[in-house]
């Protein structure tokens, strides 16, 4: 697998003459999103602020940023917390919600987002995220 040849970090990496491919890798974002389904496999879904400058308004699963240092699964439940105010608590290898059993967190889908500072740019794309889309559900 690769890059299409119209993504924005293929053609900056082909003719980069600013930053080497190492140093580009703190341009680019890592960020999770929590697929939760309850017992009758409702998903839940969040509605982006109408005020933000990337897609205002539309219906998302909640997510974010991992920090540094943050491994994926607890920076979903983190940003699952920070969004929704869902707390799901682990027991050991167990996750519980309200006490009501949880599957573990597993990760499904794997998205890349790039965005250039303009065609044909020497510079480093304008955004960049990698994006692991993790589900769970209430057993």
């Amino acid at each position: 697998m690769e890059h299409s040849d119209i993504c924005a970090s293929r053609a900056y990496m082909k003719d980069c003459e600013v930053l080497d491919e190492a140093q580009t890798l703190q341009y680019a974002k890592v960020a999770v999103c929590m697929a939760v389904f309850d017992s009758e496999d409702r998903l839940l879904i969040t509605r982006r602020n109408k005020r933000m400058k990337h897609f205002p308004g539309a219906w998302v699963l909640p997510g974010g940023h991992v920090e540094i240092r943050e491994g994926l699964e607890i920076a979903g439940l983190r940003e699952l917390f920070e969004e929704t105010g869902l707390e799901i608590k682990v027991v050991g290898d167990e996750y519980f919600y309200n006490g009501h059993k949880l599957s573990t967190p597993e990760p499904f889908y794997a998205f890349e987002s790039c965005s250039p500072n303009k065609l044909g740019s020497k510079y480093p794309p304008a955004s960049h995220h990698l994006i692991v889309f993790f589900k769970v559900k209430m057993e």
